[in-house]
């Protein structure tokens, strides 16, 4: 016989929610032998009517028997994200009986079974308190209110993600990063160089008191931010005490109300009247000194347009707007402007300075230096020039310089979404200063050994665009924009170890006009060349100095390069010069659609007569197309090239029958399967129409997709230095000719 006792326990509530039955005492459960065909007893022990006989359950998940937490088995969020709110959670949980809730927090302390957040069903979005770096953790419990270990993961939370390149939109809120140091404040309207600088009520006035190398204010770890405004004063950092290391950056850079102008020149000391002889021309004396010397304007910039202005050579032929003489021997400047006085212009005039001597923002021998976020313009020489290691660029807009717009000479320097755009002047009008062979500064940017350039806009210098030579090497050149460079848009010469990848590099601004006067062409060089420099090469490796690394170790690869003279190229003046053990592979490369410039052979892919000294290198993967009847897909100028292997290329000139062009001139022109005969290369290579997914716009790099049923697709060869694509895209288990997947 089973005797059941039931008790009541007042003021307290059943777990099951059962008042009548508080709880099955099996602790007074009473077992007895019954005579055979006895039934069930019940024992009112509280004095109350019995209720119906219950049998208690077998299995009861609610049960306090249950001592046994569950386990959390899968818990991730995706890496990144744009909004707090946060989707596509990955939660599972185990359990002996059952799994009822989870619970999410950044708060690292195990929740309470009754605390209030926890969800019955698997959550897929939790909310974050704010952007950055997050931790959230979970816990899962049961219905005995057994809690899990905890369990958690990060995600990186930009509300405003950082675009791929320099974004002008979000000039005006850019701050400067602050580092361990002091902060000293720069309010060229309200402050004063009398004030102490520490808060932005008690500014100083101008950059040159706040950067003072003899104060206490130039030590590792400071930082100075300015207020928005037009600075017409060159900066000097110099003489950093301290530490100076990644935790005690010197950093320079906007207060975050808006642009911070940085102009280099000495047009605020010229004195505008109106020339007595034209209503349209007003003139100033103009006797611009550099170092004590006297030099004359090398360009003179209207309205934040440096073509507005171009120089001529007497003063009758100042005859349209931005038009300009300069007269040498009484020191006049004279400009057209439509009459406007120069006032309601923003007007540069540039010093003329070969010699490097005047910067708009200079850090000589000093080691991690930054400066971020600011406009730099029209010094006579170089925008920003820092010399020592670990010094950074970032955010800048740098135009309109004498020569190169940002160049770092030390090891280990960072260039990051820059804008830089018309400089080297010295060579505005293009072919003005240099002779067309060569010593012209790369204009837009330069970095030395082990350097990062990543994201940068690079348009229309009078330099190559990015560039760097005889350095250490090891440099990193990626996800830039470089266009309408003269000469190169990419031009890494003399040094080992490089990487060029994922650029999107082109030309779209080829113009015989913007070449110099005819008449005034220098004695060396003629307008064929001139003009030849001004369609640039797209990426170009350079064996020029004999005593450097070379072209060793190169990995050139997912660029788009789009109508330029020459779109890959390696380029030698030494006799012991070759590409060694060196990769580029899977670029798109589009020849320009029209000739442009008549002078000089224009190629996909040129290697030079390299006498047999290539050696372990690789041609693979790469699309090359022409549309016109006089450009090659490929020169190669030492015939059959026993140490670069070419495979799994995709070509197509439906204009040219023999575009495979071997040797030096005359030049041995064949078809595809002639060329393959001749060489031995490219055996599994394809000659084929891509099949581009098209679009209005074909400088856009979506017009480059492998459309449906591409020859492209699936027929590349899966290389072991990369996995992605142009757009970081992972590759698949079959990879795709060309810089998309």
């Amino acid at each position: 016989m089973h005797v059941v006792a039931f008790f009541r326990a007042p003021g307290i509530v059943s777990r099951l929610q059962k008042p009548e039955f508080i709880l099955v005492a099996s602790f007074v459960i009473l077992q007895a032998m019954c005579l055979p065909g006895c039934g069930e007893v019940t024992i009112n022990l509280a004095g109350t009517p019995s209720p119906e006989p219950v049998t208690p359950p077998v299995s009861d998940p609610g049960s306090t028997d249950d001592t046994i937490p569950p386990s959390i088995t899968t818990f991730s969020l995706p890496l990144t994200a744009g909004s707090l709110a946060v989707d596509g959670i990955s939660i599972a949980a185990s359990d002996n009986v059952d799994v009822t809730g989870y619970f999410l927090s950044e708060i690292a302390i195990t929740p309470l079974a009754s605390a209030v957040g926890w969800k019955g069903n698997v959550p897929t979005t939790f909310t974050f308190s704010g952007p950055g770096s997050r931790r959230v953790y979970a816990w899962a419990k049961d219905a005995a209110g057994n809690i899990s270990e905890g369990k958690s993961t990060n995600v990186e939370i930009s509300l405003n993600p950082s675009p791929r390149y320099y974004d002008t939109s979000i000039v005006p809120t850019l701050v400067a990063p602050t580092s361990s140091g002091t902060t000293y404040y720069v309010d060229g309207t309200n402050g004063l160089d009398t004030n102490d600088g520490l808060t932005p009520a008690t500014a100083f006035k101008t950059i040159t008191k706040a950067t003072d190398r003899y104060s206490n204010r130039m030590k590792g770890g400071n930082t100075i931010k300015i207020k928005a405004g037009l600075y017409r004063e060159r900066i000097n950092l110099a003489n950093i005490t301290g530490n100076t290391d990644e935790a005690h950056r010197f950093t320079i850079g906007p207060f975050g109300d808006g642009e911070v102008i940085i102009d280099g020149s000495d047009t605020h000391t010229l004195t505008w009247s109106q020339h007595s002889g034209n209503p349209n021309i007003w003139r100033t004396p103009c006797d611009l000194k550099i170092s004590g010397a006297s030099k004359p304007p090398t360009a003179v910039v209207l309205d934040d347009d440096y073509k507005q202005g171009r120089v001529v050579y007497q003063l009758s032929d100042v005859s349209s707007y931005g038009r300009w003489w300069y007269d040498s021997v009484n020191k006049i400047l004279y400009l057209h402007t439509n009459g406007d006085p120069p006032a309601v212009h923003d007007i540069i005039v540039v010093t003329e300075d070969r010699d490097s001597v005047q910067y708009a923002v200079k850090a000589d021998l000093e080691n991690f230096v930054t400066v971020y976020g600011l406009t730099v313009r029209g010094a006579g020489s170089f925008g920003v020039w820092m010399s020592a290691d670990h010094c950074k660029a970032e955010y800048n807009l740098v135009k309109y310089n004498g020569k190169t717009g940002i160049f770092l000479k030390g090891n280990y320097g960072e260039i990051l979404k820059n804008k830089t755009i018309g400089n080297v002047l010295l060579n505005w009008p293009r072919g003005k200063t240099w002779d067309t062979s060569g010593g012209w500064p790369n204009g837009g940017i330069t970095t030395g050994g082990y350097g990062h350039v990543a994201g940068n806009i690079v348009d229309s210098n009078g330099g190559e665009g990015i560039g760097c030579m005889n350095g250490q090497g090891s440099i990193v050149v990626e996800d830039n924009i470089v266009s309408n460079s003269w000469s190169a848009n990419i031009y890494l010469d003399s040094q080992p170890n490089d990487i060029i990848r994922r650029n999107l590099v082109f030309n779209n601004d080829y113009a015989p006009s913007n070449a110099i006067d005819a008449s005034k062409i220098p004695a060396w060089t003629n307008m064929q060349k001139i003009q030849k420099r001004m369609i640039p090469n797209g990426v170009m490796m350079g064996d020029e100095n004999a005593s450097q690394g070379g072209t060793i170790n190169y990995q050139i690869y997912n660029n788009l390069i789009i109508n330029t003279y020459l779109g890959i190229s390696h380029y030698m003046q030494r006799t012991n010069a070759g590409m060694i053990n060196s990769i580029i592979a899977n670029n798109t490369i589009i020849m320009p659609d029209s000739l442009l410039c008549p002078y000089g052979i224009y190629a996909g892919f040129e290697l030079l007569n390299n006498n047999g000294l290539n050696v372990g290198s690789y041609f693979v993967n790469n699309v090359i197309i022409s549309n016109q009847a006089d450009q090659m897909l490929l020169h190669i100028g030492s015939g059959a090239e026993a140490g670069v292997t070419f495979l799994n290329n995709v070509y197509h000139a439906p204009n040219n029958p023999t575009p495979y062009w071997l040797g030096s001139y005359p030049y041995v022109k064949d078809n595809f399967g002639l060329y393959k005969a001749a060489t031995g290369l490219d055996s599994n290579s394809s000659y084929a129409d891509p099949s581009f997914a098209g679009g209005s716009n074909v400088f856009l790099p979506s017009f480059y997709n492998p459309a449906e049923g591409s020859p492209l697709l699936g027929h590349g060869t899966v290389q072991s230095g990369f996995s992605t694509d142009f757009n970081s895209n992972t590759r698949g288990p079959q990879w795709t000719v060309g810089a998309f997947e």
